[in-house]
């Protein structure tokens, strides 16, 4: 498979990660130093079973680091995705990702225009 065609395919896979570590404010809850799966579970309120695929999915996106079970940001990550830094974009990743939603009704408001456009030339032939 073309390589563009796969980073487009996966690119809604990729936002959720990034939303979802935003939310849960994992990049924020390590900036300070490395922890393991089950600290940042404890810090972020989550489970740890369920957490510790989101950090893999991070660590892929070179998001986060991992070396003897224990995490910490990447460069990038320590720039713009830890509150409070003065170069965070994690309000406007869920500002994004909010209006993102309104991208999945694209399908539906097309073929509704259609079906529309059909009626009405029914009844302006009738």
């Amino acid at each position: 498979m073309n390589n563009t065609i796969a980073n487009l395919i996966m690119a809604p896979w990729i936002t959720n990660v990034i939303y979802t570590a935003i939310r849960l404010k994992i990049f924020t809850v390590i900036s300070k130093e490395e922890m393991t799966a089950e600290e940042i579970a404890s810090k972020s309120g989550t489970i740890t079973n369920f957490l510790i695929p989101l950090l893999n999915a991070c660590e892929k996106l070179d998001l986060l680091q991992s070396s003897s079970g224990k995490f910490i940001n990447s460069h990038i990550s320590q720039l713009y995705l830890v509150e409070g830094q003065p170069r965070y974009v994690g309000d406007l990743i869920e500002l994004q990702y909010n209006e993102s939603k309104q991208w999945d009704k694209l399908f539906d408001i097309i073929l509704e225009s259609d079906s529309k456009k059909e009626e009405k030339n029914k009844e302006e032939n009738k």
